[in-house]
């Protein structure tokens, strides 16, 4: 995922404080991150994915999130499309997610999708899963 950064170095407090009205951004060793802003079939395919998944909450005990700060090491955040994890009340995510889906827009860069994964499984996420969301919207 291309990013850049959007301001100076904060700490992790202030970034837990803060909301973007333009999307969320991560929070990568003290500097904020944009994060991709996902086209029409990116977004389409992130419905679908969560419609489907949220079928299966209540059988599985698990909460489906869209776009949910997830903590990846003290002063690492990631902001994953969609994560599966047994329900918490706490802000963000702080324990490792069953599934991360991230879906694939056309900005994102592979060395930056394999760091993510890798931060993924280091955190120990079970299932890892990438998706093509680059496809055009009438495909859906």
């Amino acid at each position: 995922m291309a990013v850049v950064p959007t301001s100076p170095q904060i700490s992790v407090e202030e970034y837990q404080k803060t909301s973007y009205p333009d999307g969320d951004r991560e929070y990568l060793d003290s500097v904020v991150m944009e994060r991709n802003i996902g086209s029409p079939s990116h977004s389409a395919l992130q419905k679908i994915l969560i419609v489907h998944l949220a079928a299966f909450e209540s059988g599985l005990q698990i909460a489906v999130r869209p776009e949910c700060r997830t903590r990846i090491q003290e002063t690492r955040y990631r902001v994953p499309d969609i994560d599966e994890a047994i329900p918490s009340d706490r802000p963000g995510v702080l324990d490792a997610p069953l599934l991360i889906i991230e879906i694939l827009s056309a900005d994102d860069r592979m060395k930056d999708a394999m760091q993510r994964f890798s931060e993924y499984e280091k955190l120990g996420v079970r299932y890892v899963v990438q998706m093509d969301g680059i496809s055009p919207a009438s495909r859906f």
